[in-house]
């Protein structure tokens, strides 16, 4: 219970601080007006009153004794009783003018902390951020405009438009988690407006063409030539592995040698995009290399790199540097998955077997949810789409892949 006192500085100033805890204490003449000293001896003001049918002390801003003068606090303290006989919640209030000032920088941190992002995910972001917004990151996000969105767009563009397109797509990620984080009492966004959205209102979004570049098939005996010319019989697997089985180059780098089954004939991806961990065909050229450089290993990454901070092949980029230098032939690890999903398709394959093969996720799509892939229907795919690499790089000269839907 608080005890009532006619606040002055000379009784304020004498009254003891609590062995533990908090002590009330309010006022007789502003009767709403209150004092809590903690048992730290901390003095500060507050107002009990009721909001919203709750009666509860609400703090008055900077209202630290003796900063704040007793009369200073009950003057603040009518204020504060005037907005709520207005139905203002003085809470609320202080609540919305917060978070009207909270920084991008603010806003990215909690949006990275609560979204379910992969570890890559957030370094890629990350960089994003201070590659394009490094000077708005300590500004209100409330203070970005519709112009200046505009004009970073197009500054950034200048360098590469691609990267602008993906920093711009970030940032306007952002922004919709704060409009859905940010809401005042009647839960509306206190965020009206994504600047993101003029782009596309302007339509002056740059069209970014999709990336289809493969290694041409007239060029993949050379190619091949190439990388088993390798001095890196890791990099030369690792190369192989991603043309033979259209694996993203992540999940490929990460394989271990648990998860290689030469019995089966089966690899098993745990850490994927799409988080969803599946067994997939381990096509028999391929097999043959990893089983003869495996020896004895049971354990550990299948291609390692001892000297890479990561353990396992984070950046094969040395290697794709000396085979493009040999052959001419300008590609990327991604170009590799792409050039398999090419090969797989050329053979009139189901579009759903394909996509079972590298991963492709299916939402949206209602026939994929009725759609069952056995592992031997995998397997024999995988089979054809090998087989025929294998022509194509000359292993398998004269043989001709015969044509079924798989």
């Amino acid at each position: 219970m608080a005890e009532k006192l006619n606040f002055t500085k000379k009784i304020l100033d004498v009254l003891p601080a609590p062995a533990k805890g908090r002590a009330y204490y309010l006022d007789t003449k502003q009767t709403s007006l209150g004092l809590t000293i903690t048992d730290r001896g901390t003095r500060s003001f507050h107002v009990r009153a009721t909001v919203n049918g709750t009666t509860k002390r609400i703090a008055i801003k900077n209202g630290k004794y003796p900063a704040m003068t007793v009369e200073q606090a009950r003057t603040q303290a009518k204020k504060l009783l005037a907005d709520i006989a207005n139905d203002v919640n003085p809470i609320q209030k202080r609540q919305k003018k917060k978070a009207l000032t909270v920084t991008l920088q603010q806003v990215f941190d909690s949006y990275l902390s609560e979204r379910d992002l992969k570890p890559g995910t957030i370094k890629d972001y990350k960089l994003v951020m201070k590659e394009s917004f490094d000077d708005w990151m300590d500004k209100p996000l409330k203070s970005i405009t519709d112009r200046m969105v505009q004009a970073k767009y197009q500054q950034r563009g200048k360098a590469s438009k691609a990267r602008a397109d993906n920093a711009i797509r970030v940032l306007g990620a952002v922004y919709r988690y704060a409009q859905a984080k940010y809401r005042d009492s009647e839960g509306s966004t206190l965020f009206l407006r994504n600047p993101v959205d003029i782009l596309k209102e302007t339509k002056t979004r740059f069209k970014i063409p999709r990336k289809k570049r493969v290694v041409p098939r007239e060029s993949l005996d050379k190619w091949f030539k190439a990388v088993e010319g390798l001095n890196n019989e890791v990099s030369s697997d690792y190369l192989l592995f991603l043309l033979f089985t259209g694996t993203r180059r992540e999940e490929a780098a990460k394989l271990t040698w648990e998860e290689v089954n030469f019995t089966a004939n089966t690899f098993r991806l745990l850490d994927t995009k799409n988080r969803e961990v599946v067994t997939l065909p381990l096509p028999d050229f391929i097999g043959k290399r990893l089983k003869a450089r495996r020896g004895r290993k049971r354990t550990g990454w299948v291609f390692p790199a001892p000297f890479g901070k990561a353990g396992y092949m984070s950046d094969p980029r040395k290697s794709i540097e000396i085979v493009k230098l040999a052959t001419k032939i300008p590609f990327s690890p991604h170009d590799l998955r792409r050039t398999y999903i090419s090969i797989a398709e050329s053979l009139d394959m189901s579009v759903y077997t394909i996509k079972a093969l590298v991963n492709h996720k299916m939402s949206g799509d209602v026939t994929a949810g009725y759609v069952v892939q056995t592992p031997e229907r995998l397997a024999k795919a995988s089979n054809r789409i090998e087989q025929e690499l294998l022509r194509l790089t000359g292993l398998n000269k004269g043989k001709v892949v015969e044509l079924k839907t798989a």
